[in-house]
């Protein structure tokens, strides 16, 4: 039996990858810089969502010009897509449309073709020789990825892959697709006609990144600066409060907005849009239990405005005080911007990353910063005020 070969990790000498600009500034963001040769890419989200659009604007935006873009079209016929290509103002000669009976077909035309990269829209409309199954079943998506990505390191082309999100909320159908490309992303919208896509999985850079885009009669527009879109940072009406969130390594400045009224049918109503409903549940037993503030007989109604979905449980402290201020129908001082987590006991406490979160407040003139202790060093920031308790940010904003 032929013998182990075993080396130490000294032995060898790991290359940097080369990014390749996108040409699209929200896209480099999410995927680490930019693509690597090689490498293949799987963009998902919900049909209708803007998936095509974004091929379309990457291919054109391509900066590698001296070799051509191939554009797998498979979801829609070529005057559908020249038709978008004009309404997006994309120069027609810089993408090469190519139909294909099988995905063989397409990898052995490569050497010839010698393109910058490829484009497949989508994954479920290409089929294998190799496979039994139906176009679109588990077997076939598996080996035409298979085979893409095995092109793709073959011939150092990057390949970027459309799959569509079932009900289920799976790319493509199976799950299983994503363990076998190097990079994922989500396509997701919001209530405002925002886009956002979310790196869930990078080989070549940090995962959790977010990218925004504002989708337009011109095609997607990236916001590079989006604290002029979530927050109105001069705000001072009752149950209003500014907040910092994190979405992957960016800090997103966001309006809380807070509705508490009598309720009129009994049983009081407890609704958020954008905000998890169970988390308020536990924020308004800490407010009648540490405040005596009377809310079982209230309505009471949370809005993250811009359409974001904010799971970050760093934003507690400006729900808590957006709640308070509606209550008591007393406005928060303007440009104040809370954040931190607060605690079954009514403690408060500096969220993760709170460094970023003020940089980006001091980068928007918002002050002051009202956060929780656990991070002596925030002290020493100017208009950084720490909080130890609900009850002690209520009496110094409010009373």
């Amino acid at each position: 039996q032929k013998k182990l070969s075993t080396k130490q990790l000294t032995d060898f000498h790991p290359d940097s990858e080369f990014h390749q600009k996108t040409g699209i500034s929200e896209l480099d963001r999410v995927l680490g810089g930019g693509i690597v040769a090689g490498s293949v890419v799987l963009v998902g989200g919900a049909p209708g969502i803007g998936k095509s659009t974004l091929l379309l604007q990457w291919a054109d935006s391509w900066t590698n010009r001296e070799q051509p873009i191939l554009y797998l079209n498979g979801e829609e016929s070529g005057q559908q897509i020249a038709g978008r290509a004009r309404r997006l103002k994309i120069n027609p000669e810089s993408i090469n449309l190519v139909t294909a009976d099988s995905v063989e077909q397409l990898i052995a035309q490569l050497p010839d073709l010698n393109p910058a990269a490829v484009f497949v829209d989508s994954i479920q409309t290409i089929i294998s020789e190799e496979s039994s199954g139906l176009q679109g079943s588990i077997g076939q998506l598996r080996a035409v990825t298979q085979q893409l990505v095995e092109a793709a390191k073959l011939h150092s082309i990057p390949f970027v892959l459309v799959g569509h999100i079932t009900k289920d909320g799976e790319i493509g159908g199976p799950k299983r697709l994503e363990h076998m490309v190097d990079t994922v992303l989500y396509f997701d919208d919001t209530d405002r006609g925002f886009r956002i896509i979310r790196t869930i999985k990078n080989r070549f850079g940090p995962a959790g990144e977010v990218g925004l885009f504002e989708m337009t009669g011109q095609g997607l527009i990236p916001i590079p600066d989006p604290g002029n879109y979530f927050g109105e940072r001069k705000n001072n009406q009752s149950g209003c409060a500014l907040t910092v969130t994190v979405e992957g390594s960016r800090p997103l400045v966001v309006e809380i907005q807070a509705l508490v009224s009598p309720a009129c049918f009994g049983t009081p109503q407890r609704s958020t849009t954008g905000y998890p409903t169970s988390r308020l549940y536990m924020l308004l037993a800490v407010l009648e239990k540490k405040l005596n503030l009377p809310l079982n007989s209230q309505d009471v109604f949370i809005n993250v405005t811009g359409g974001l979905r904010i799971t970050d449980p760093g934003v507690d402290l400006a729900v808590a005080l957006a709640v308070v201020s509606s209550a008591r129908e007393t406005a928060l001082p303007p440009g104040t911007t809370l954040f931190g987590e607060i605690g079954l006991t009514g403690e408060i406490r500096a969220p993760a990353q709170a460094d970023q979160r003020i940089k980006e407040c001091q980068r928007l003139n918002c002050s002051p910063v009202i956060t929780g202790t656990g991070n002596k060093h925030l002290q020493s920031i100017n208009q950084v005020h720490l909080s130890n308790s609900i009850a002690q940010t209520v009496d110094f904003l409010l009373n």
